[in-house]
């Protein structure tokens, strides 16, 4: 079975979780000739850091980062979806309409990742449309979602499509373990908070628990990494005294690795994830975690994870507190986290969606 990846994501993104999903896919197909798919993405250079690195010997290529995006995208502005004559099927890889190939004749196959823009549109500063994906989803024969619960999502907003839907968990990425080294930037002891914190994130949930612990006399240094706090962070840090305690720290993919391996726990405070893919980083970095009871975190977590309720500060330092004050606990779930997070690995990816291709291709 030959499969086609169109370029999107490749193309979009120069990290990301989306990018490095299908940079496992293609690898996974490539490593094991017993899977049966023959991949190929639908372009050679991208200025996408997986597809240099982890795919070279196919004989892709990352560009230098001052090579302007516009210039890889030309043949699809100009050109519009040309893939493979000798492609069984095509996945595409995002939503923007010059990839899509309504006029084929054979099966095309779309990934939804959430369904944040629908769910939260008019308020986090989303377009209600997220480019064409209810487009794709109508058309495609094949609707692959990351997790049950982006999938009940999408049925209720979108409706039962004519393709099949069905379920493939994403994968963790490699290189995530709880032997590697500390960073000698981080405290010894610290919680772990990465990625954005606006919107459905509820990021403001963490100082307000933090300072609900600190007046129980539990002081921790809570890193951050991501962006840099904006100034209205900063006053609320100000406001409830608590500055000291948060750092905010920008980590490449290697030192964030390190982060994940040395932290006392991860805090996710999201209310929505399409699947909760730092949870899962954290689990396989050994570390315990702390999560929102709330869309396909459970999914991730299982019965690994610690919950609170989502929006619930009191809640989140109550999961927190019991947490940093049992250090056998903590040692359990992050053990346990390492077996839970082998659960998802690019193999069981890679099998699953052949299993799809297949079912959907009628072998």
């Amino acid at each position: 079975m030959r499969v086609c990846f169109d370029p999107q994501t490749f193309l979009r993104q120069r990290t990301g979780g989306i990018s490095r999903l299908f940079t496992d896919l293609v690898r996974s197909f490539s490593a094991d000739p017993s899977l049966g798919v023959t991949a190929e993405v639908s372009l050679r250079l991208s200025n996408n850091a997986y597809l240099g690195a982890d795919l070279a010997d196919l004989g892709y290529r990352t560009t230098p980062g001052w090579l302007p995006r516009s210039v890889l995208y030309g043949p699809w502005w100009l050109r519009g979806a040309h893939y493979p004559k000798t492609a069984d099927l095509v996945h595409h890889t995002y939503y923007s309409r010059r990839f899509l190939d309504p006029g084929s004749s054979r099966p095309q196959v779309t990934t939804v990742y959430d369904m944040i823009p629908e769910l939260f549109a008019g308020t986090e500063g989303f377009t209600a449309s997220h480019l064409q994906k209810r487009e794709y989803v109508a058309h495609c024969d094949l609707v692959i979602c990351i997790s049950e619960s982006t999938k009940q999502d999408m049925l209720d907003r979108f409706g039962r499509p004519r393709g099949r839907v069905v379920v493939v968990p994403s994968a963790v990425g490699p290189g995530f373990s709880p032997d590697l080294p500390p960073l000698a930037t981080l405290p010894r002891d610290y919680l772990l908070y990465v990625g954005k914190r606006a919107g459905y994130k509820d990021f403001a949930l963490l100082p307000s628990a933090m300072a609900q612990l600190r007046s129980r006399g539990i002081d921790i240094p809570v890193v951050v990494v991501g962006p840099s706090f904006t100034r209205d962070e900063e006053g609320e840090l100000a406001r409830l005294g608590i500055s000291s305690v948060f750092m905010n720290r920008a980590l490449d993919d290697a030192a964030l690795k390190q982060a994940y391996a040395h932290c006392t726990a991860l805090v996710q405070t999201s209310r929505y994830e399409g699947f909760g893919m730092t949870p899962l980083e954290a689990m396989a970095s050994g570390a315990a975690t702390v999560i929102a009871n709330a869309s396909s975190m459970p999914e991730v977590g299982g019965d690994v994870a610690r919950y609170f309720e989502p929006g619930d500060a009191e809640s989140l330092a109550e999961s927190l507190e019991a947490l940093l004050v049992d250090d056998r606990a903590r040692g359990e779930l992050g053990a346990r986290g390492i077996e839970r997070a082998r659960l998802f690995t690019a193999r069981r990816m890679a099998e699953r969606t052949v299993e799809a291709y297949r079912e959907t291709l009628g072998l």
